[in-house]
């Protein structure tokens, strides 16, 4: 059976490229994979890389391997998906007071199987958390860039969603 794969499924990110590996038997002579979508792609060896697929969907690609006894086909499923997240939360607080930051999928099957405990939070670059949601306090003025990643598929494959800004600035005073 293909590595990381509980049920024959797997995931990966559009253009991506998609490791295949599959455990064969000592005796195994030959491994051939081949595309049953009609592109022609084929390799062969236990271990393989396919270039990547151009279009969101499920992708069959079929393994066949060769032993003294026959041969033995089975089919695997990719389902190459194109995720589109962003962080919902406020583009500018008052230091010292908390914001709150959540990721919001906007296209794509994200987090199919994951527990929101396995999206993990950045803040400038640093680990900030795990979880649904990210509270942050900044404790001086400035802009600091919040990310999130979010877990797509059990073979550890990740989406980030960046470019969101979250801008730490001090009150304006009041006048009277």
């Amino acid at each position: 059976l293909p590595e990381c794969s509980g049920s024959w499924g797997l995931s990966c990110l559009v253009g991506q490229p998609v490791n295949l590996s599959v455990r064969v038997p000592a005796d195994a002579a030959k491994v051939t994979w081949s595309a049953t979508d009609g592109s022609g792609w084929s390799a062969e060896g236990a271990s393989v890389v396919h270039g990547a697929f151009t279009a969101p969907g499920s992708h069959s690609i079929a393994v066949t391997v060769t032993t003294a006894d026959g041969k033995k086909t089975e089919t695997l499923t990719v389902k190459a998906i194109d995720p589109s997240v962003a962080i919902e939360g406020p583009n500018s607080i008052d230091v010292g007071q908390a914001a709150t930051f959540r990721v919001l999928p906007t296209s794509g099957a994200l987090l199919s199987g994951a527990r929101s405990g396995d999206i993990r939070w950045f803040v400038d670059g640093r680990p900030a958390g795990e979880g649904a949601t990210l509270k942050l306090s900044p404790r001086q003025r400035g802009k600091l860039s919040v990310v999130a990643e979010l877990p797509i598929d059990a073979c550890g494959q990740t989406v980030r969603a960046t470019g969101s800004l979250y801008s730490a600035v001090n009150a304006v005073p009041s006048v009277e």
